[in-house]
C-alpha cells in the first residue's frame, strides 16, 4: 500500500485536495470496482472512451481518489473528492507500475508470443503454486494498461512473477519491456495475429523480442527455425533453452505418437523422461512442453513434474463454447 501522496510524487502529479488515505487497489473500470476504500481511480482516455466521463459514476459508488488529466475540471458535487492531476493519465500509471516493480529483486518471467500466452502462464501458475508464491498477471492482462495493473499485485510474499506481455502494433513492445524488465523470457510462438500493423513476420519476430533484453535466460521453440535463429543472432550473450521436436532441442519430443496419446516421451540432458498430461490435442503438447522445460530449469525432479502436470486444469478463455439449457449454447466473450 502507498500513501495518497506517495503516489502523488512517484507520477510528479498535483495533488488537489489532500488526503492521507492508503491507495491498496487501481481501478479504471467502474465495473469493475469491488471495495472502494483505499482505491484509486485512473481516468483513462482511448479512442473509444474517456474515462473521466465515470468519475462521476465511480464516485457515487463510494470512490473518493482519482488521478485525471490536468484539464480535467473538478465539478462542484466532487469537492470532497481528491484529485491527483497529470499530463497523461496512462503514462502515470505505467509510472506508478515500473516504480513498484523496481522494489523487487525476485525472478521474473515474461511471457510472449501470438498464441497461448494466457494459458502457458495459468498452467506455469498451477504447475509451480507446490514450491513458489507466484504473482501473476490477472486473465489477460497483458497491454500497456494491463502490465502496470499486473505489477502492481507484486507484494512481500512474491517469490516469482509471471507477467504476459501483448502487443499488435510496431512500438509497444519496448514500454512493456521497461516495466516488467524481466529476468527471463519465454515466447509462445508466432503466428498471424495482428499481422495487419507489421509489413513482414520478420518485424513482427524483432518487436517481440525486445521483450528480453534485461533477461538472462530465453525460453521458446527450436522448431520455429526463424524465431530460434533470429534470437540466437540478437541475444549472443543470453542462454537459450528451446523445446520442440527437431534433433538438437534442449528438451525434445521424440514420440508424437505417443503424445497424441497424452503420453509425453521427452529427451532431456541425455536422460529418457516420460509424462503423462491430462490433455492430449497438439496445440495443448506444444504449450506442456515449454511448461514442463520451465520446471526442469527451476530445478523440479521428473517426480514433481509428473505429479504437478496432472494437477493442471483447463483454462477458461474467451469465446470458450459450453452448452446451456434446453439446447443452448452459452459462449464466453
Amino acid at each position: 500500500m502507498y500513501l495518497f501522496s506517495e503516489i502523488a510524487s512517484i507520477m510528479e502529479g498535483e495533488v488537489r485536495h489532500e488526503s492521507d488515505a492508503l491507495i491498496s487497489r487501481l481501478v479504471f473500470d467502474t465495473r469493475l470496482l469491488v471495495e472502494p476504500e483505499g482505491t484509486l481511480f485512473f481516468a483513462l482516455k482511448s479512442d473509444h472512451k474517456d474515462g473521466h466521463s465515470y468519475i462521476v459514476n465511480a464516485y457515487d459508488k463510494g470512490v473518493r481518489h482519482f488521478v485525471v488529466n490536468r484539464s480535467f475540471i473538478i465539478p462542484r458535487e466532487l469537492e470532497d473528492a481528491c484529485f491527483i492531476s497529470v499530463d497523461d493519465t496512462l503514462h502515470a500509471l505505467q509510472i506508478l507500475g515500473k516504480s513498484h516493480r523496481q522494489k523487487f529483486s525476485i525472478p521474473v518471467l515474461a511471457i510472449t508470443g501470438s498464441n497461448g500466452k494466457t494459458i502457458v502462464k495459468e498452467w506455469l501458475s498451477q504447475a509451480l503454486s507446490f514450491k513458489e508464491k507466484i504473482t501473476r498477471s490477472p486473465r489477460s492482462y497483458n497491454s500497456q494498461i494491463g502490465v502496470p495493473l499486473s505489477l502492481w499485485q507484486l507484494n512481500e510474499h512474491s517469490t516469482l512473477g509471471i507477467f504476459e506481455a501483448g502487443i499488435s502494433r510496431p512500438g509497444e513492445m519496448e514500454s512493456l519491456s521497461e516495466l516488467i524488465r524481466p529476468t527471463m523470457g519465454l515466447i509462445t510462438n508466432i503466428g498471424m495475429a495482428h499481422q495487419e500493423y507489421f509489413v513482414s513476420v520478420e518485424q513482427k519476430i524483432d518487436e517481440k523480442l525486445k521483450l528480453f533484453e534485461t533477461c538472462d535466460t530465453i525460453f521458446l521453440s527450436s522448431d520455429n527455425v526463424a524465431l530460434y535463429n533470429r534470437c540466437r543472432e540478437l541475444y549472443k550473450g543470453k542462454r537459450l533453452l528451446s523445446w520442440g521436436r527437431l534433433t538438437g532441442a534442449d528438451l525434445q519430443l521424440t514420440d508424437s505418437e505417443a503424445a497424441a496419446e497424452g503420453i509425453l516421451k521427452l529427451r532431456w540432458q541425455n536422460k529418457d523422461l516420460e509424462i503423462a498430461i491430462p490433455f492430449k490435442d497438439a496445440i495443448s503438447v506444444e504449450n506442456m512442453l515449454s511448461v514442463i522445460l520451465f520446471m526442469l530449469h527451476t530445478g523440479c525432479s521428473e517426480e514433481q513434474i509428473k505429479a504437478q502436470v496432472m494437477k493442471i486444469q483447463p483454462v477458461a478463455m474467451r469465446m470458450e463454447q459450453k452448452e446451456g439449457i434446453e439446447g443452448s449454447l452459452i459462449i464466453n466473450d
